[in-house]
């Protein structure tokens, strides 16, 4: 899909997660239609990382938090957002990034 600007980004929208785009020759991935999250040297590099999903004990161990913790957050509502599948937990990659994005600081009283 043409992002409407001639010679502008060409968008691939790959799935409910996320969607990347070729700019200047590389692929950035976005979510929630925020600024990039990632970016690659190849389509097939930002399809792999959009497809990576965590489970609660992977996501737990990147995050140097207990897997409780991350049950909690879900239950509070202010943790990454995931997908429940029966009683199984993901996380998709390009999720778990930008919540940890949007929690970044320029000091410590930054809030």
């Amino acid at each position: 899909r043409s992002s409407g600007v001639q010679g502008g980004p060409v968008e691939e929208a790959l799935s409910p997660v996320a969607k990347c785009y070729n700019s200047g020759g590389s692929w950035k991935v976005c979510v929630h239609g925020q600024q990039p999250v990632r970016e690659f040297s190849s389509r097939q590099h930002a399809e792999d990382y959009i497809a990576t999903q965590y489970s609660p004990t992977e996501l737990a161990k990147r995050m140097k938090v207990s897997v409780s913790t991350l049950q909690k957050m879900r239950e509070r509502g202010d943790g990454p957002r995931y997908f429940k599948l029966g009683k199984a937990v993901f996380y998709p990659a390009p999720w778990v990034d930008a919540y940890i994005l949007e929690r970044a600081r320029h000091s410590t009283s930054s809030r």
